[in-house]
C-alpha cells in the first residue's frame, strides 16, 4: 500500500465490506483482504468475473490458488457476486447505485462513494448476464460447494470448473 492515502482507504474499504457484517476487524482479515501486495487479490477476481472476462478470471484465481487463499472462501465471494447480480437482474426496474448498495452490501443509513461506484459496477455488470444464466450459475455454485464438501471434487479444480462455468 505504501503511502498513498488513496490506497489505503480503498483498502479499508475492502476490509469493511469483507467482515461485513462483523464489527472488528482481525489480523486475519487484513492478510486474507489485503495480503503482502503480491498480485492480484480476491477483489480484482470478483471485477474479472463481474466484467465476464474468463482468460483474467482463470489467470487471478489459479494465482490466489498457488498463494494459499482457501478455496472455500473464494467460493463464498463468487457466491456473493452471482447472489448480488442475481438480485439486482431481479429487480427489473432501474435502480439507483444507493438502491443497488442495499442489495451489495446490505441496508445501511449512509453509503460512501466507493461503495456506490462499486454499485454501479453492479448494476453495469448485470446487464451482461441474463437472469436464466445467473439462475443456472448460482444452481452451479451449490451443486461445486456439495462436490468439494463431500469430497467428490479437489477443491481447486472445483473453483476453476465454476469459474468457467459461469464466464464460458
Amino acid at each position: 500500500i505504501g503511502n498513498n492515502l488513496q490506497n489505503l482507504n480503498q483498502e479499508i474499504e475492502k476490509l469493511i465490506i469483507f467482515t461485513h457484517p462483523a464489527h472488528l476487524i482481525k489480523k486475519e482479515d487484513v492478510e486474507k483482504v489485503v495480503g503482502e501486495g503480491k498480485g492480484p487479490g480476491v477483489f480484482d477476481l470478483m471485477g474479472a468475473i463481474r466484467e465476464k472476462d474468463l482468460a483474467s478470471a482463470l489467470l487471478i484465481l489459479s494465482q490466489l490458488l498457488e498463494r494459499g487463499k482457501e478455496p472455500l472462501r473464494i467460493h463464498s465471494l463468487i457466491v456473493h457476486e452471482v447472489r448480488s447480480l442475481l438480485r439486482i437482474k431481479e429487480k427489473k426496474s432501474r435502480l439507483s447505485p444507493q438502491e443497488a448498495c442495499s442489495i451489495v452490501f446490505g441496508p445501511r443509513n449512509y453509503y460512501p462513494k466507493f461503495y456506490t461506484d462499486l454499485a454501479s459496477h453492479y448494476l453495469q455488470a448485470a446487464k451482461r448476464f441474463s437472469l436464466s444464466e445467473l439462475i443456472s450459475d448460482y444452481e452451479d455454485l451449490v451443486e461445486a460447494e456439495a462436490s468439494i464438501k463431500t469430497g467428490r471434487e479437489e477443491p481447486d479444480v472445483a473453483i476453476q470448473r465454476m469459474v468457467m462455468s459461469i464466464l464460458g
